[in-house]
């Protein structure tokens, strides 16, 4: 077992109930160390199951919340915090809407597109300016390379979608998300929800 597996396993980093909200926090001091511990790791050529380059870029980059994601086993089942939570359901929700569309005819499509009044069914991201979503889904496509399908996209977007998203997962939510895909009918239902 590597070093910096164990120094988090050992729960050498500290954890705080907030609420219902299980958050990791780091002392600066523990950063210092861990950082240390990556270098150590790093020079010396140790292969390991664990990824510490991940660690020690979700240390850096304040994405405390990605490493419960990807090591999962490592913590409780608790969810790190509410806005990564809400920020999977969104990315989940988009996922399935735009697989939906996509495996539907070009009259469905077209149907779809006349019904909701937009000439695209595509997940257009978060506000940047005023969203911590934004980030959140940054990092979990591009750094825990999941819903990698949004990778090439820009998500930045020039005003607040998340309102019209929870809208929207509302509606979602009432249909049986594994029963993919989508029916035309569930994914105009969704969409004229926002």
């Amino acid at each position: 077992m590597n070093i910096i597996y164990e120094f988090v396993s050992n729960n050498w980093i500290s954890d705080r109930r907030e609420g219902t909200v299980f958050i990791m926090k780091l002392s600066d001091g523990e950063k210092i160390i861990i950082s240390m511990l990556y270098h150590i790791h790093k020079k010396l050529g140790i292969e390991e199951e664990s990824d510490a380059e991940f660690i020690h870029e979700s240390i850096l980059s304040g994405n405390l919340w990605a490493i419960k994601i990807q090591l999962s086993g490592l913590f409780d089942k608790q969810n790190s915090s509410a806005e990564v939570d809400e920020t999977l359901s969104i990315l989940y929700m988009w996922f399935c809407i735009e697989s939906s569309f996509n495996s539907l005819s070009p009259e469905d499509q077209a149907m779809i597109s006349e019904a909701t009044n937009s000439k695209t069914v595509e997940f257009p991201g978060f506000s940047h300016n005023c969203e911590p979503h934004y980030e959140i889904a940054k990092y979990i496509i591009n750094s825990l390379d999941r819903y990698t399908e949004f990778a090439s996209r820009d998500l930045r977007c020039p005003a607040p979608t998340l309102l019209k998203y929870k809208k929207m997962l509302e509606v979602f939510d009432k249909y049986n998300k594994p029963n993919i895909p989508l029916s035309s009918d569930m994914i105009i239902n969704i969409l004229n929800a926002a």
